[in-house]
């Protein structure tokens, strides 16, 4: 149902729904809070909520779905913290094997069924549809909303995420130092908040980072040494230097 007008709060009757894999509603006009009975859906591996006005606490029942694989609240008027039970998503902590693909497969009464699946995803900074690649993204997406508080040191342990993306929001602190044990990240954005302290070294052991953006903060010291760093294009480097304090 993404891409519609859909308006008013969400209906008490999507509870019945317990299968369901994928809930896509991104850019509607939905509002209210996100429904707690979203925790039943223990099957979901998609949620996009994505530019709608849902507002309130991120419910701490989302984390029940541990085998979530793309979950993208962004551009809502959601606030409070991240909730830390995120970590307790199995697939993104490679706990789980992947159960997605081009087609979503699943074993259902009367055998294997598959589902011709798309989304619209922002990755590297940029918004694409993806369809055939959908299994590769495992991404939270969190961008412009009302967050506040540190950053969950849990979210570290989804060592499958490939993209996180935390930009436009209030979160203060230091990024944790663990972030280095994220292995397949990909895309990194806590841009525009309110973080500072030195960029942990551990950075350097990013060996998949392409796309990097911490701009738009209080952050000191140098810059993390790595070929992975280095090799960034000049803007991503630019937005480094120019919201930085930086010694080199």
């Amino acid at each position: 149902m993404r891409g519609n007008k859909i308006s008013g709060k969400l209906p008490t009757s999507l509870m019945k729904l317990t299968r369901l894999s994928i809930l896509q509603l991104s850019n509607n006009d939905l509002v209210g809070n996100i429904p707690i009975f979203f925790g039943k859906f223990t099957s979901l591996t998609i949620l996009n909520l994505r530019s709608n006005n849902f507002d309130g606490n991120i419910p701490r029942e989302l984390c029940y779905l541990i085998n979530m694989q793309i979950l993208d609240l962004s551009h809502n008027n959601l606030s409070g913290n991240i909730p830390r039970c995120f970590s307790n998503y199995s697939y993104l902590s490679g706990f789980e094997k992947n159960t997605m693909g081009g087609y979503f497969l699943y074993n259902d009464v009367g055998g294997l069924r598959s589902f011709d699946v798309s989304d619209s995803l922002v990755m590297k900074g940029r918004e694409d549809t993806y369809r055939t690649i959908l299994i590769l993204l495992n991404l939270l997406d969190l961008l412009s909303n009302n967050l506040v508080g540190q950053i969950p040191s849990g979210l570290m342990s989804l060592h499958e995420l490939r993209s996180l993306n935390l930009s436009r929001n209030n979160l203060i602190g230091r990024i944790p130092d663990s972030i280095g044990d994220m292995k397949a990240i990909e895309s990194f954005d806590m841009s525009v908040n309110n973080l500072s302290g030195e960029l942990p070294m551990s950075l350097s052991r990013l060996n998949f980072l392409c796309s990097f953006n911490v701009s738009y903060n209080n952050f000191t010291g140098r810059i993390p040494v790595s070929t992975q760093l280095q090799s960034l294009n000049k803007n991503n480097l630019s937005n480094l230097s120019s919201s930085w304090l930086l010694s080199t």
